[in-house]
């Protein structure tokens, strides 16, 4: 589960800001709350702010580390990413930290770099409350310096392979963490369990994400999935009355043959594309020497009471978007997962996505973890989320994004949070100048 974000110098995050699940003395929904270590977290939280105030470039930082660690190096254009309001900050290097736990251990990631590569690298677990490290790494003087556990480097061989590693096997772009993991798993046992927390378990939705995952091919293969898709959607008033998967076997021409090959080079792999007729989402999967088509279908009762199929991608948006997040609720209930989305209720109404919210906090089976950004006030309700789950995003004076959570306030638990927070008590509200002065009929 993710425990806290510390970034510094990244969009519009300037001084190190710093978001975090940690628990309040809230009694709310005790079953929000995990322990791991004496240390309490939190399964839900929500940010606020306005348009503008860096509720999406949080997201997109958990977006930039997870696609660099699975990439093996920072991207080396690191200094058009900086804060760009503060001169100083263009000498100042990125940096970004991730407390997590993953397999019953709490660690922490951290890096720093700017476009030259990385500066700093860091990995440790905590055990019986005491940072023991796994590694660090430090360019500084044009040298690079790693090390790793402590009396690590006492064994002759370790000191040569440490040495190896600086001067040939890691790159100034490099991330350590990615090197470990690909060539060295069995000599670090935890570095795989740290990259695997980054590239399996956080999931991160976007705002620019329609399908974040092969739905047609997951709910096809999960029959469990498939029921509970449509004992959902029939409950949503989107008027339609059930989901089913239509499979075919796919013929090769030479529109379609980039599929082919594609799947030929990764036969594990599932291909997607987006059909230009209909919008469809279809999934492509290898089946021996075949290639299998998948898509979803929704059907609709017509005014005989006929039932009449039509494809997902001739459906609203937001009825699009609600099946997508069909496998995600599942998922939370099956799995151990942190889910991070951007505009949790684009194109949904909010009676809808209230009750969405409603149905995850209340469901004490759930095991994942799920953060979203919102300007959905109608989520602010203590019945929803407790006071240390609602986090708001600020920008200041000079432009740099503030993270501060409720609990910074003392708000009685009967307290009306969406009213005071749409009467600017909490901040996190666009500031409007008068909009009568404009006049619309003017001629320049």
């Amino acid at each position: 589960m993710l425990l806290r974000v510390i970034i510094g110098n990244l969009f519009s995050f300037k001084e190190q800001t710093e978001f975090n699940m940690f628990t309040n003395k809230s009694k709310q929904h005790s079953h929000h709350k995990k322990c791991i270590n004496d240390i309490s977290y939190l399964r839900m939280a929500a940010l606020y702010g306005a348009n503008g105030a860096g509720k999406s470039n949080f997201i997109k930082v958990l977006r930039l580390l997870t696609n660099c660690i699975k990439a093996g190096k920072v991207v080396s254009y690191a200094d058009d990413l900086k804060f760009k309001l503060d001169d100083e900050c263009k000498t100042d290097p990125i940096s970004i930290g991730v407390e997590f736990v993953a397999d019953n251990t709490v660690f922490f990631y951290t890096v720093s770099f700017d476009k030259t590569g990385v500066l700093y690298e860091y990995l440790s677990k905590d055990s019986a409350n005491n940072e023991k490290r796994i590694f660090e790494r430090e360019f500084d003087n044009g040298k690079e310096d790693i090390s790793f556990y402590d009396n690590y480097a006492d064994d002759p061989k370790n000191l040569m392979f440490i040495e190896m590693l600086s001067e040939k096997f890691v790159g100034r772009n490099e991330l350590l963490l990615s090197i470990l993991n690909d060539k060295y798993a069995n000599d670090f046992t935890e570095v795989p369990v740290a990259y695997n927390w980054f590239t399996e378990t956080l999931v991160i939705v976007q705002n620019n994400n329609e399908y974040s995952f092969p739905i047609a091919h997951v709910m096809e293969s999960d029959k469990g999935l498939l029921n509970y898709a449509n004992k959902l959607i029939g409950r949503l008033s989107t008027g339609v009355n059930g989901l089913s998967v239509s499979t075919y076997k796919l013929e090769k021409n030479e529109e379609n043959s980039f599929i082919f090959d594609r799947l030929d080079k990764d036969p594990e792999t599932v291909g997607e594309t987006k059909s230009g007729l209909t919008g469809d989402f279809i999934n492509y999967i290898k089946e021996g020497d075949k290639v299998i088509a998948k898509k979803i279908t929704s059907s609709h009762l017509d005014n005989n009471g006929n039932q009449v199929d039509f494809g997902l991608g001739l459906e609203s948006e937001g009825t699009q978007r609600l099946v997508d997040f069909i496998p995600l609720i599942y998922g939370m209930i099956k799995e151990n997962h942190v889910y991070v989305i951007d505009e949790i209720e684009r194109s949904i109404h909010p009676i809808i996505i209230k009750e969405l919210i409603t149905l995850i906090s209340k469901n004490e089976e759930i095991n994942s973890q799920i953060i979203f950004s919102t300007h959905e006030s109608c989520l602010l309700d203590q019945e929803i989320l407790r006071t240390d789950e609602i986090w708001f995003a600020q920008k200041d004076n000079g432009g740099a994004t503030k993270l501060y959570s409720l609990s910074d306030y003392n708000v009685h638990k009967t307290a009306n949070i969406e009213n005071g927070y749409l009467n600017g008590r909490y901040g996190g509200i666009p500031f409007l100048s008068n909009l009568t002065d404009i006049h619309w009929s003017d001629e320049e």
